[in-house]
């Protein structure tokens, strides 16, 4: 990257590079929504190597041409669509599978924190157990610290339980830290494009991704 990296992430990728990294982000409808009849919360998670991380994060600024990408911002003019669209075509021609769980129809009294918690433990105990050298979980940072906060007492949480083992590192930090959060971001929001619109972008998903997803609905 053109900076020098954030702390949390020099330690995590301080590793071997057969090592491989989840990056984090998620999408939701608040079940409070008054646009959103059916809410819903989705978690999702992009494996990369350690190997290829540079490689990665340059082609991603290429498509972008800058270093700065949000997916709802793009997608609000025709120029960012066509982005958003070319990143999509990217991670499809290049990718192993990716993880995408999700909490299909939140009930209106449904704490989104729990839901958040749900598709983590879930993303834990389907996959995490098939990347025997997963060394990092790196999340998109949440507004509020105390969330972030909340997220290291369930990691803690799942440690105990022994779904997770002490090797796994964690951070949270910025897209504007690591540009590899792109990733995620997009592919959440081809996801819930499926389930909020009805134009051309409702079907990015199934068009470039559903090959290289696995959607876990409970």
């Amino acid at each position: 990257m053109s900076r020098s990296l954030h702390p949390s992430l020099a330690r995590l990728y301080t590793c071997a590079l057969e090592s491989e990294f989840l990056y984090i982000d998620e999408t939701y409808t608040s079940p409070d929504d008054p646009l959103h009849e059916n809410s819903f919360y989705a978690l999702t998670a992009v494996q990369f190597k350690a190997s290829e991380l540079d490689v990665i994060r340059a082609d991603l600024r290429d498509i972008v041409d800058g270093d700065y990408f949000h997916s709802t911002e793009a997608l609000r003019t025709n120029g960012g669509q066509r982005v958003f669209e070319e990143m999509l075509k990217y991670f499809s021609d290049n990718r192993e599978p990716s993880f995408i769980t999700c909490n299909i129809n939140l009930a209106p009294d449904d704490d989104l924190e729990q839901a958040r918690r749900r598709c983590l433990k879930n993303l834990v105990e389907k996959y995490i157990a098939e990347v025997p050298l997963l060394r990092g979980l790196i999340f998109e940072a949440r507004h509020e610290r105390k969330d972030n906060n909340r997220d290291r007492s369930f990691l803690k949480h799942l440690r105990k339980e022994g779904l997770l083992t002490n090797e796994v590192g964690a951070a949270w930090v910025s897209p504007q830290d690591e540009r590899l959060l792109w990733a995620p971001d997009a592919m959440c929001m081809a996801y819930r494009r499926t389930r909020t619109h009805s134009d051309m972008t409702a079907h990015y998903f199934e068009e470039y991704l559903s090959d290289i997803a696995r959607v876990y609905e409970f």
